[in-house]
């Protein structure tokens, strides 16, 4: 990474590039990690091309004051995000959210690989660090696993408990809990779970997938004959 310096400005916008290049090389899940921090001096956006493409994931550092933006190069780990955020923006990050989310990062590539047992356990070491934020990931992703494993009962435990602690947009919570519960035929609380979701975020009510979940139950409760 290029050298970096602290910046006068007391507000930034970050903007990572997910162009093909860099979101190869994991810039959507570091600018998801810089949003799911919350810092409030901090915003985090997306964006295309920032040209150097290979020496990605690229990301603007853009003060609020005015003064001049940075351009860093190789920030693709959450720990490069949080060596960014901490010399330029003067913000620091909970090492132990750090860990955390290098925990859940590690548990989203074993899944995809197909080792959901060692999903579970990735998962699983970042529940136990009991990091500030981001528990609800951890919890919705490992009852994912546990769902993909045949376990629907520990998957519905998780996905609840991942609803309890996540905050109104994170619908992936919701979506768990309607998986397990219809593995369980429990076709009613999943629908429950459907309404009571779309009433924490409105605006997640009118879109596909949401669409695609109440049909999905109503196909169940039809098949059961209920």
């Amino acid at each position: 990474m290029a050298a970096m310096h602290v910046v006068a400005s007391t507000a930034f916008q970050l903007r990572v590039c997910t162009g093909k290049v860099c979101k190869k090389q994991g810039s959507p899940q570091v600018a998801q990690f810089g949003k799911d921090l919350g810092l409030p001096t901090v915003e985090v956006q997306t964006c295309g091309c920032l040209g150097g493409c290979g020496t990605g994931p690229n990301v603007a550092v853009i003060p609020l004051d005015g003064t001049q933006p940075l351009l860093l190069r190789h920030v693709g780990t959450p720990q490069r995000m949080a060596e960014l955020l901490r010399e330029v923006c003067s913000q620091q990050v909970d090492d132990t959210l750090l860990k955390a989310t290098e925990l859940r990062l590690a548990g989203n590539a074993a899944a995809r690989r197909g080792d959901l047992q060692g999903a579970d356990e990735l998962y699983s070491r970042g529940i136990e660090l009991a990091a500030p934020t981001g528990r609800h990931m951890l919890l919705s992703n490992r009852s994912g696993v546990r769902l993909e494993m045949g376990d629907a009962a520990s998957a519905l435990d998780d996905a609840n408990a991942a609803a309890e602690c996540c905050p109104p947009e994170f619908t992936t919570a919701a979506i768990r809990q309607v998986e397990a519960l219809l593995r369980l035929a429990h076709h009613r609380a999943a629908m429950d779970c459907l309404l009571a979701a779309q009433e924490r975020h409105p605006s997640w009510g009118q879109s596909d997938e949401y669409l695609r979940c109440v049909a999905d139950v109503q196909k169940a409760m039809a098949g059961a004959g209920r």
